[in-house]
């Protein structure tokens, strides 16, 4: 009797070939969050800052927008580096909800 059959609890045992497709998902799926969710909180963030800056002159404008690529490329680094999916969508989100509120309390 081998090892692997008194230990077997019953549940056959994930092939390699899904464990690849697991991983190459979860990969895809930090990719989309970091892209999509990093361009949100860019935008949403950028907006604020204008909204924040009133009269909105030229060099708000290019401030706000260097911030934006600068938020959305740690936001990018900030997805791959997290432990876990779900904390990487939550770390993009929260913050994103957040300027959005702050953004709509602002105007009104």
């Amino acid at each position: 009797m081998s090892i692997s059959q008194t230990f077997n609890t019953g549940k056959s045992q994930p092939t390699a070939r899904v464990l690849l497709i697991k991983y190459r998902l979860t990969v895809l799926y930090r990719f989309v969050v970091a892209v999509f969710g990093g361009y949100l909180l860019a935008t949403v963030s950028a907006l604020y800052i204008l909204e924040l800056c009133q009269p909105v002159l030229a060099s708000t404008v290019l401030a706000a927008t260097m911030l934006a690529f600068v938020i959305h490329m740690i936001t990018f680094l900030m997805v791959f580096i997290s432990r876990s999916s779900s904390y990487a969508c939550l770390c993009v989100v929260v913050p994103s909800a957040f300027f959005y509120a702050c953004l709509l309390i602002i105007q009104g």
